[in-house]
């Protein structure tokens, strides 16, 4: 690759929480942490069934609420506040316990899909963030949600 090509960031899976092993914060650290975390392992890149896999492990609830955001166009960057509240009307947040409050389900679910790497966060502000349904995501959702 020359350093002048554009750079594809996809969702890396199995590898547990890279945010708290690996430096995020350039391209360049993010590969000097991968190429010492992958050092003399074997591995096998299959991407369309290492995200099949990603998706098929979610918990029924995220399945669902990630199936609703595929309707919309691919690249749709979302509001964080806005995807809460659509959750929030069509049933698909569990009830809170305690003294959480429904916005506090709605964030819950979209860090655990932060987590797992099927949405990308784009920026925060003050009371909400914006993210993003990689395309290959949006694909595989699109395609289960479907059926057969």
């Amino acid at each position: 690759m020359r350093p002048d090509d554009p750079v594809n960031v996809i969702p890396i899976v199995g590898m547990g929480d890279l945010d708290e092993r690996c430096d995020l914060s350039s391209l360049d650290a993010l590969q000097n942490c991968l190429r010492g975390l992958l050092q003399d392992k074997r591995f096998l890149l299959v991407l369309d069934d290492v995200l099949k896999l990603s998706y098929d492990h979610l918990p029924s609830r995220l399945q669902r609420c990630l199936a609703l955001l595929s309707l919309y166009k691919k690249d749709e960057i979302y509001r964080s506040h806005e995807v809460i509240q659509l959750w929030m009307a069509n049933g698909l947040l569990e009830h809170p316990e305690g003294r959480d409050e429904w916005e506090d389900v709605g964030d819950r679910y979209l860090n655990e899909l932060l987590s797992r790497c099927l949405v990308q966060k784009e920026k925060d502000y003050v009371n909400y963030f914006t993210f993003r349904m990689h395309d290959l995501v949006h694909d595989l959702v699109l395609k289960v949600s479907s059926g057969p």
